[in-house]
């Protein structure tokens, strides 16, 4: 999802009864409307690195550290010195050139350790679009699952509509109880208002989803890919587990581990660690002129400058330890992603749900019911069944779906991709 966080409420909502009967695809043949951009399952990732804020964010973070590494590798500027002095019957002058040179000695160690830093925020940024990607997924999933639901419930709503008009009927030929009356009547304001709650979710997810992928205010995504139940063949949580070290989130850390290090090891205080250089040309009236030239030496007795070397030492140890837990987590991660992914298939895999079209199955509800052949107890009784099933049911495809996406962010792995349909 957009942001994990809101995963649980997202999920209570729909258990709480936003999810129906099976999935309609009506809507994903209307055409789109002028301020429509139609949006592709496969093109999520090339959408998002050109126009998401996350994204551009993502990547000003890495120019921010760039500045930072060539701030801090920049030479000091030299300084040109005039000096005058008149004092009868002498004048006197000079002009000095005079260069600076902290840490010399230490310049390319440091600058081995800004590469690597510069490397490991590379990878780092690698990582975190595949993170945004794994979000954006999840999210497509769930507004499809939305359209779907909204389409079906409207459906739902027609139906049970029709069956208050033959309870009419029958309450004016004294067939029906005005309780048996009323009781339809609820399901249908029940019904109404299960919609309305439904559509106000969607926007808001919408509008989160939409901000996030960089569509612009006004306009509005029009989701082309249909998503519907696909098993897919998993490798042992094992082999996934070995994908890890090759994926940008442990290099990152690896890579920024040795950076650190050998930052620190440019640090450490030195019995030289700077001196200056001066050249110049010296007048004084009426007969002398020459040059002159000296060295200034730092004595490094008070001011070794050791803090620095002991803070990027403890800033090494810190990623050392945050790589062996993120090691820990994300295989035990892994682990946990395959087995959900496995058992949810089992689930999804033994229940004949239609997923393009479950019409007929509401359809027939009514039609035996106008026959007779359901009692109104039985007519409500068997859409509340239809319902909780269905609701269950799509719970497991979007968890499905959204642990998928998941493992793919952790281990590079492409699992599962949807076959692209072409809009009107």
């Amino acid at each position: 999802m957009l942001h994990r966080a809101n995963r649980s409420a997202v999920l209570v909502r729909f258990t709480l009864g936003v999810f129906v009967m099976g999935l309609s695809w009506v809507g994903f043949a209307t055409p789109a409307r002028p301020n429509d951009l139609p949006i592709r399952f496969d093109e999520l990732e090339a959408y998002a690195r050109a126009e998401s804020p996350r994204a551009r964010i993502l990547e000003q973070r890495l120019v921010k550290l760039k500045a930072e590494r060539d701030d801090a590798l920049q030479w000091t500027n030299p300084a040109i010195t005039y000096d005058h002095e008149e004092l009868e019957p002498f004048r006197e002058w000079q002009v000095t050139l005079r260069k600076s040179f902290v840490m010399p000695f230490s310049h390319s160690k440091s600058r081995e350790g800004w590469a690597d830093r510069v490397r490991a925020a590379e990878l780092q940024l690698d990582q975190d679009v595949s993170d945004l990607l794994a979000d954006l997924k999840t999210g497509y999933v769930l507004l499809q699952l939305l359209d779907a639901y909204l389409d079906e419930l409207t459906q739902l709503e027609e139906i049970v509509s029709k069956a208050s008009d033959v309870a009419e009927a029958r309450h004016g030929e004294g067939e029906l109880s005005g309780v048996d009356r009323h009781l339809i009547q609820l399901s249908v304001l029940s019904l109404d208002s299960n919609r309305r709650n439904a559509l106000k979710e969607r926007k808001e997810i919408a509008a989160r989803w939409q901000a996030e992928i960089g569509i612009p205010f006004g306009d509005k995504a029009f989701l082309v890919t249909p998503i519907a139940y696909k098993p897919i063949e998993l490798e042992s949580p094992e082999e996934y587990v070995a994908l890890l070290e090759r994926r940008p989130g442990i290099q990152s850390r690896v890579v920024l581990q040795q950076a650190l290090g050998k930052q620190a090891e440019a640090a450490k205080p030195s019995f030289v660690p700077g001196f200056d250089l001066y050249v110049g040309y010296k007048h004084i009236e009426p007969v002398l002129d020459g040059f002159v030239a000296g060295a200034e030496l730092t004595l490094p007795l008070f001011d070794r400058k050791a803090g620095a070397a002991r803070r990027l030492e403890a800033d090494r140890r810190i990623v050392e330890n945050k790589l062996e837990l993120y090691r820990t987590r994300s295989a035990d991660e892994i682990a946990a992603l395959v087995h959900l992914i496995e058992d949810a298939q089992r689930v999804l895999s033994s229940v004949a749900f239609h997923l393009d079209d479950n019409t007929p199955v509401i359809s027939s509800l009514l039609y035996s019911y106008q026959e007779g052949r359901y009692t109104l107890e039985a007519f409500l009784n068997a859409i509340q069944i239809e319902v909780t099933g269905s609701r269950g049911y799509y719970d497991q495809l979007y968890t499905y779906y959204e642990n998928m996406f998941r493992l793919e962010a952790f281990t590079g792995a492409e699992i599962v991709s949807f076959a692209p349909e072409e809009s009107e």
